[in-house]
């Protein structure tokens, strides 16, 4: 496993500028006023990539209906610890700091089906709990990749079903080019397998997803 190894002071990383905010990411309109696709309401997961600005690949977003109430799901996806059990590749995780809103975590996950590992130390925030759509960004601070973004937005939809939307941008930096195609099929690919892992992770409190009629 790669440590980091310097002694710097994690607050300071974590509760240092604003500027690690991500930029330009805006919060969702509540679930109920977005136009949910039948594929969604039945159940499925909608995807797509969009450009991200000053990069040569496209993010990635999938969003589906979660049959759990909001608070739950926020629970979920705030509880870091838990990541290695359901995120997508992930092979080790730790929190090297959390305090508030904020957390610093520590992940490694595989890559090329397992011919790589790519690693990341992390800042995580949550978004004013009080919002409509509650949103988790990370944004990489050090790592074996060039790029790495992420973002949860979590939206109540009614008292038993929660809007959830999964973002990712991560370009890894190999020594052997990749088609930026390629990467950003990834990246849409492991937005779908994300918002997958967390219904499994919810399936064990709450009732297997339904369609909505």
């Amino acid at each position: 496993m790669r440590q980091s190894g310097h002694s710097w002071t994690r607050d300071a990383w974590i509760f240092g500028s604003s500027a690690l905010c991500l930029a330009g990411l805006s919060l969702s309109l509540a679930a109920q006023d977005v136009d949910l696709s039948a594929n969604v309401r039945a159940g499925g997961i909608d995807s797509r990539q969009s450009e991200e600005p000053g990069s040569r690949i496209r993010r990635g977003r999938a969003v589906a209906l979660m049959t759990a109430p909001m608070d739950l799901v926020t629970a979920v996806v705030t509880d870091y610890a838990s990541y290695l059990q359901f995120m997508p590749h992930f092979v080790a995780s730790r929190i090297l700091a959390k305090r508030g809103s904020q957390a610093l975590m520590y992940a490694e996950v595989s890559a090329l089906n397992g011919l790589a590992t790519l690693w990341v130390e992390m800042q995580l925030r949550v978004s004013d709990a009080s919002a409509s759509t509650r949103v988790v960004r990370a944004k990489m601070l050090k790592g074996n990749l060039k790029t790495f973004e992420a973002e949860w937005q979590v939206t109540a939809f009614d008292a038993t079903h929660t809007l959830v939307a999964f973002e990712l941008c991560a370009d890894p930096d190999f020594r052997l080019p990749l088609a930026n195609g390629l990467i950003s099929d990834y990246n849409e690919k492991e937005a779908r397998s994300s918002i997958m892992g967390l219904r499994r992770q919810l399936s064990g409190r709450v009732s297997s997803p339904a369609a909505l009629k």
